[in-house]
């Protein structure tokens, strides 16, 4: 005859309550996902809960959600502008809010925000000039990279194209002025470049660097003021008032 089994009160005992909370939470971002994607209809309320289920979970990708921001990134191309734009949204504030233990989350979302800072969007450049300011060296340099290119590649005069060259250009002046490299590079190169407003912000950041007081400072600000320097020369002869009092200075 079959031994019984023992009764033990621990087989009737709920979970614990955080596995109860990180299912409960997969299940959440699970079903959001699903209205997040619901890409088909026109529907105004359709519309709305996309956008509404975007939102939700870009607070879940701030705490390091991986599902959560693959739909954030893929929401990001979406053909609707509201949906799209809730998207952009919350992967900005993965970039600026992330929790810090959460390196991927906010890398991956300054990588995402990047095609779209190119594309001019005022958002996504403000985010990446925030992460500049990242505690994590791999998210610093995917911003810096970013930002360049923003500031660097332009050959459209649209208004918001332009505005996002001027504002990435901005962001990476201070950087310059701690004697970044690539930073001072770019801004050299823009106070050259074809676009009257572009070039114009560059020689006001190329000026800039040529006034600091280098004296007393790091290697790398006396190399930046060196650089300054050098190329505001031939703005300066070429008429450049603003250069001509950088110099003078």
């Amino acid at each position: 005859m079959a031994a019984a089994v023992a009764y033990s009160p621990q087989l009737l005992l709920p979970p614990p309550p955080y596995l109860l909370r990180a299912s409960s939470r997969s299940l959440a971002v699970e079903a959001l996902a699903q209205v997040a994607k619901e890409g088909l209809s026109i529907d105004d309320g359709a519309i709305a809960a996309r956008s509404a289920a975007l939102s939700a979970l870009g607070r879940a990708a701030q705490e390091g959600n991986r599902a959560a921001l693959e739909v954030l990134v893929a929401g990001a191309k979406d053909w609707h502008p509201k949906v799209k734009d809730a998207a952009v949204q919350a992967l900005a504030q993965v970039v600026q809010k992330g929790d810090r233990k959460a390196v991927h989350a906010r890398l991956q979302g300054a990588q995402a925000l990047a095609p779209l800072a190119l594309s001019g969007d005022a958002r996504a450049v403000e985010a990446l000039a925030a992460a500049l300011n990242d505690e994590h060296a791999s998210i610093r340099e995917a911003a810096m990279g970013a930002l360049i290119r923003v500031a660097e590649e332009g050959e459209s005069t649209a208004g918001p194209l332009v505005a996002a060259r001027v504002a990435a250009l901005e962001a990476l002046r201070p950087a310059a002025l701690q004697g970044d490299k690539r930073a001072v590079q770019a801004l050299v190169r823009c106070a050259k470049d074809w676009h009257i407003e572009v070039r114009e912000a560059g020689i006001e950041a190329v000026a800039a660097l040529a006034e600091l007081e280098a004296g007393l400072g790091c290697h790398a600000v006396v190399v930046a003021k060196v650089m300054a320097i050098q190329a505001l020369a031939p703005a300066a002869r070429a008429g450049e008032a603003r250069a001509v009092r950088a110099l003078a200075a």
